[in-house]
């Protein structure tokens, strides 16, 4: 779909701004909220360290404002548990990132549990318990309780 990634940036960025200004014209459109925090998750992988992180906290905010507007979201519950994954990959400590994986469950598991119930959507409940079994959220913990040791006492290859 995209030629190369300044394409898919220039893409995102032109989503969030229609989005925005969808928003701004009905103050009530949970959807374009929705689309608004999606573009701002998207756009976070073009950013590093604290940029990351603060549009991550600025899709957070737009997922959740949507949820106020229409608690029966469950795009915004699954790109909520998709922005507290992330954070849980970018969190500098084992705690931290902990605290946000969870979080990324509670949210799919309400996604899960909505879905369910209204017998909808079926490709959502092919992820079952997906922040808690992914394989790298698991090795990303481990490498957090590694790393500070690995840091103290550094390994140097012998030449």
């Amino acid at each position: 779909m995209f030629a190369d990634e300044s394409e898919r940036e220039q893409f995102f960025e032109a989503a969030k701004a229609q989005a925005q200004k969808d928003f701004q014209e009905d103050s009530t459109n949970a959807h374009a909220l929705v689309r608004w925090g999606g573009a701002l998750l998207e756009l976070a992988h073009f950013k590093q360290g604290s940029e990351a992180d603060q549009c991550i906290q600025d899709a957070i905010t737009r997922l959740q404002q949507a949820l106020s507007i229409d608690p029966e979201r469950t795009d915004a519950e699954w790109c909520l548990g998709n922005a507290y994954t992330s954070m849980g990959f970018l969190a500098a400590d084992r705690k931290t990132a902990l605290q946000h994986f969870n979080k990324a469950e509670e949210y799919f598991k309400h996604c899960k549990e909505k879905v369910v119930a209204s017998k909808g959507l079926n490709w959502i409940m092919l992820t079952g318990d997906v922040s808690r079994s992914m394989p790298c959220r698991t090795t990303h913990v481990q490498a957090q309780e590694v790393a500070p040791a690995q840091l103290q006492h550094p390994v140097i290859p012998a030449h």
